[in-house]
């Protein structure tokens, strides 16, 4: 076999080094000519024929041995660019996509039988696809990737491919497996199987087209609450609890589905409300006057609107026992629908255990083993003794076994007060089960747990630990002491500490409990400071509020399985920690927490050191032991500034939402901005590294917040964040929170929030004003008095910066704050009642037309603008004077005060991008105004300018004199008179003793 391949190898050689290769098309009278001769292949078999005039036509590839003929051709038509492999073959091809007489370079392998043609000069033509099909709506073209959802009615549907205005086919059916062809050709109809339902995708690929079945997958729906009580219909995530204090009267709300609106019409006045999410059908409310807190939720497609009253579905009730069975209740119960038992023992009787026996009440949804009793006085006449038991695993002559807890036998309890405090479950060597009474009632317990839980406690044995929010803190009281324990204050819920274990000492391994209860302080409340608390009742306190393991798997008893979470020895249990896990926890399981070497992958924490974290939000609630710190930091580091061009329509927009408005827009209209200026502030985020979160087996995700509310979520560590559109001048918080998830147990856990703040000190400049020509005009007859009007100019030079300001001004008059006017493109002063005053000065490039009502903005309405960028401030200040002898007005001061504006383009919620390293994003194009406002920041000039008007005659009618009633007058307001007919313009008319101003159209 071995030479029969030599051979083989020996003959391809040979003829790739003699063969030629000729290119023919067909010439006149349908003979075929051959271009340009034979070509012999080069050293890689490549023989290349170039500038060849094939066009639209027909051609192929012949192959002269020296001996014979041999024909080579696809018998269709060929792509352009591509090397396409074809075989003998006498029958004719053609090259796609080709125009008449176009040259093409014909290249022919001989090593691997294959063609390529390319265009000579130009670019060669870019294919476009398209797909033609009945479905498509009688065989209209479309473009692909293209997808099609078949229901399976209309029958058997043909399709096809076309190519630069060339049809192909593959002649195959689709009937949900996939098709894919080469486009070489039209060989048969392509269809779609009749009775065909799914969605299918058509696209091409390298020359293939493939038709596949489109597995679509349900959009994820994301359900958020809108009220009136959240800020204005602002969305909220659920689940979401909301109080309402009964004071604000009947509230809204509605739930938003993917941008979808849904209500039901109903009414929630305490009463649970629930209905499918399918529609609108009309507002739903909090009843006026409700009180109390409301709890949002959507399951399986629909919303429930709850009264909150902690987890408890049973009220409390004042006359009750109430008993706590701990962890022994699960460890030795039967099942879940375990009944447990009070049982009253009475001075002067034999009671045996099984008799009296009234069933209590199970409170709670699971998270605690807390049963009630309710009793009558009667029943705790000469009372001896309170038992409480419930059935076990155990069965004995046929019946259930019950474990017994004597109130007397544990001692230390108040018969005065006996039903007033919780009982918990105890055991005591040589004494047995026993029913320890706490200092807090079960009223006080759930209200701690209902009201949120603020602190934690902490106490144990051979572990040093500090709490995270106090630097450089000494070891807490570990000292198996329930009134002197380590507290853990908490920040939005999550609670975390450091934690180092010292080792084993003998058979003690460091080990802690943690409670949500303070027992001092509950009894403190209770009894007073002045009662020296029992240590066996604080420690029935203490355990009350247990943050315990909550799976039973997790901490049944299987002594001598080593891979397990937790361990049970004898009576005594302990919970092993597993570093990098989160679990559950409950509030029944008084097993210690222990961290034992050898168990629970503790040698992953370097140097013995950890991290605890306790997660009390209701989606999570875990614990977690962790190698790593996952508290993140932010160091907030310089700012940056610069101008942004955003159009007048926009400008408009933003100043409708909340700007703060130019001193001088009282009678020249408000001022609307194209141009603003953006602050932004760079945020390094300081946390666990990406290979630290995934060596742990956890996924992380950071809130970004600002002002309390969540502005971007980031999925990863980030390093840098850009922080954009915030106020200059203020003091913004950011925050930054981490959320990590085990994707072993799916469970999660929030870090602490770390916040910084954004301090700007971009240095804004000041302008200048120069005094320039200042003029009394007249102003008109009120009564035998004249109005006395003046007209200021000064020169206004904007400061140097590169941020965008505009001018504005106040003036102060004879030392009261008055309101100015600036004039208008006819070269007049103008006042709100439309009567124009002649300046005499040449402004004609102002061209300022004052803002009308529903008018669209331009820079003509823009009077800032225009003061800034020609340096003249025009002022008119109205009602200076009025006087009778229009001869002798007297002095005036004015005090004129220039202001470089500068606006802000400011989101209250700042736009945050994330970036792993390196130099700063471009803000993202904003497609939504609404969010935003403008802050602007007026920098006045250094004092203000005084200017004076000496006492004397106004200008342009001191010639004008009173006369008797007769012909009316009329002069220039220089005081010409003037003859004939009117031009149009402003005049001084006289008429007897009354003079006035008049403008003729």
């Amino acid at each position: 076999m071995r030479k029969l391949l030599f051979l083989l190898v020996g003959v391809l050689v040979a003829f790739a080094a003699n063969a030629q290769t000729y290119v023919k098309v067909p010439g006149a009278h349908n003979k075929w000519d051959q271009f340009n001769g034979g070509i012999q292949p080069d050293a890689n078999g490549i023989a290349k024929h170039e500038n060849l005039k094939i066009g639209t036509g027909e051609f192929k590839i012949l192959i002269w041995d020296g001996s014979s003929n041999a024909w080579y051709s696809t018998g269709n038509a060929i792509a352009q660019n591509e090397w396409i492999k074809i075989n003998g073959d006498n029958n004719n091809m053609t090259i796609a996509g080709a125009t008449d007489n176009q040259e093409f370079n014909v290249e022919w392998n001989t090593n691997t039988n294959e063609i390529r043609v390319t265009p000579v000069g130009g670019q060669p033509v870019e294919k476009t696809y398209k797909l033609k099909g009945t479905f498509t709506n009688n065989w209209n073209l479309v473009d692909l990737p293209y997808e099609h959802t078949f229901d399976g009615t209309q029958g058997e549907q043909k399709y096809g491919l076309d190519c630069n205005g060339e049809f192909y086919s593959g002649g195959t059916t689709f009937n949900g497996t996939a098709v894919s062809y080469k486009i070489e050709g039209n060989n048969g109809d392509d269809k779609i199987a009749a009775n065909y339902k799914g969605k299918v995708r058509f696209e091409v690929k390298d020359g293939t087209l493939y038709v596949t079945a489109v597995n679509d997958q349900p959009v994820e729906k994301t359900y958020k609450l809108k009220g009136t009580f959240t800020n204005n219909w602002s969305l909220v995530d659920l689940p979401y609890e909301h109080t309402f204090d009964g004071t604000q009267g009947e509230q809204k709300y509605g739930l938003d589905c993917n941008g979808e609106f849904y209500s039901g019409g109903t009414t929630f006045n305490g009463t649970a409300v629930s209905y499918k999410i399918e529609g609108n059908n009309g507002d739903d409310k909090i009843a006026a006057n409700y009180k109390g807190k409301v709890r949002f939720e959507v399951k399986d497609g629909t919303l429930y609107v709850t009264a909150v009253g902690g987890d408890e579905p049973q009220p409390i009730v004042e006359k009750a026992f109430y008993m706590n069975f701990g962890q022994d209740f699960p460890f030795y119960r039967k099942d879940t629908n375990t009944k447990a038992f009070i049982q009253f023992v009475y001075f002067g009787s034999d009671q045996d255990y099984y008799s009296g026996l009234k069933e209590m009440t199970n409170t709670t949804n699971g998270k605690e083993f807390v049963y009630r009793y309710e009793y009558n006085d009667d029943e705790i006449k000469n009372l001896k003794d309170v038992k409480f038991c419930f059935e076990t695993k155990e069965v004995q002559d046929g019946n259930n076994v019950k474990k017994f807890y004597s109130a007397l036998d544990g001692g230390d309890w108040d018969k005065s007060r006996l039903a007033d405090y919780v009982y918990f479950a105890d055991f005591v060597d040589g004494t047995g089960a026993i029913a320890r009474q706490s200092y807090i009632t079960y009223k006080q317990a759930r209200g701690v747990r209902a009201g949120g839980i603020k602190e934690l406690y902490v106490t144990g044995d051979r572990i040093d630990a500090k709490d995270a929010n106090i630097q450089n803190s000494e070891t807490k009281g570990l000292n198996w002491n329930p009134a002197t324990p380590m507290v853990l204050t908490h920040d939005d819920g999550v609670f975390f500490f450091e934690v180092t274990h010292k080792g084993q000492d003998g058979d003690i391994y460091p080990q802690f409990k943690i409670s949500y209860l303070n027992p001092t302080e509950w009894h403190d409340l209770n009894y007073g400071a002045n009662d020296k608390p029992t240590e066996k009742r604080l420690w029935a306190t203490f355990n009350m509020a247990l943050i315990g393991i909550d799976a039973e798997s997790q901490w049944v008893n299987k002594e001598g399985n080593n891979s397990d979470i937790s361990y049970v020895n004898g009576v005594n249990g302990y919970t092993r920690f597993t570093v990098r896990r989160s679990l559950p926890y409950n509030y029944y399981n008084q097993y210690d927490w222990r961290l034992e070497p050898g168990f629970g992958n503790i040698d992953k924490l370097e140097n013995n050191h950890g991290w605890i974290v306790i997660d009390t939000h209701e989606e999570c609630q875990t614990l977690t032991l962790i190698s790593f710190d996952p508290m993140p930091s932010v160091n907030i580091s310089g700012n940056d500034v610069e101008t942004l061009e955003i159009g007048y329509e926009n400008g408009v927009l933003v100043h409708d939402g909340n700007a703060d408005h130019f001193k001088a827009c009282g009678k020249n209209g408000h001022i609307y901005f194209s141009t603003v200026n953006k602050a932004s502030a760079k945020v390094t985020v300081k946390a666990a590294s990406e290979s630290m979160v995934t060596d742990a087996n956890f996924t992380v995700v950071y809130d970004i917040m600002q002002n309390g509310e969540v502005v971007s979520r980031i999925n990863g560590v980030p390093t840098n964040l850009d922080v954009d559109y915030i106020a200059l001048g203020d003091q913004i918080p950011v925050a930054v929170r981490a959320k990590y998830t085990d994707n072993t147990t799916k469970l999660s856990f929030h870090s602490h929030t770390s916040a910084g703040t954004i301090e700007t000190d971009v240095k804004l400049a000041a302008p200048t004003l120069g005094s320039n020509a200042h003029k009394y005009y007249w102003g008109g007859v009120e009564g035998n008095k004249h109005n006395i009007n003046a007209a200021l100019m000064l020169d206004y030079t904007k400061p140097e910066s590169n941020l965008v300001s505009y001018a504005d001004y106040s003036v102060v008059a004879n030392g009261e704050e008055v309101e100015a006017a600036i004039c208008d493109e006819n070269l007049q002063w103008v006042k709100e009642d439309d009567q124009m005053f002649y300046l005499g000065q040449n402004i004609n490039e102002y061209n300022w037309t004052r803002p009308n009502d529903g008018d669209s903005y331009s820079d003509k309405n823009n009077w800032a603008k225009i003061i800034s960028e020609h340096k003249t401030m025009p002022i008119y200040v109205e009602g200076v004077h009025q006087v009778e002898d229009i001869a002798n007005v007297p002095a005036s001061e004015f005090h004129v005060t220039g202001y470089a504006v500068y606006p802000f383009l400011v989101n209250s919620n700042a736009q945050v991008n994330a970036q792993k390293a390196g130099a700063r994003r471009a803000a993202a194009r904003i497609e939504d105004y609404s969010k935003f406002n403008v802050v602007n920041i007026a920098v006045p000039t250094e004092g203000s300018m005084p200017i004076t008007i000496s006492a004397g005659a106004v200008t342009g009618i001191e010639d004008i004199v009173a006369e008797a009633d007769g012909e009316a007058e009329f002069y220039t307001l220089q005081g010409v008179r003037v003859e004939g007919e009117l031009v149009p313009g402003v005049y001084i008319r006289r008429q007897g003793n009354t003079a006035s101003k008049v403008y003729i159209r």
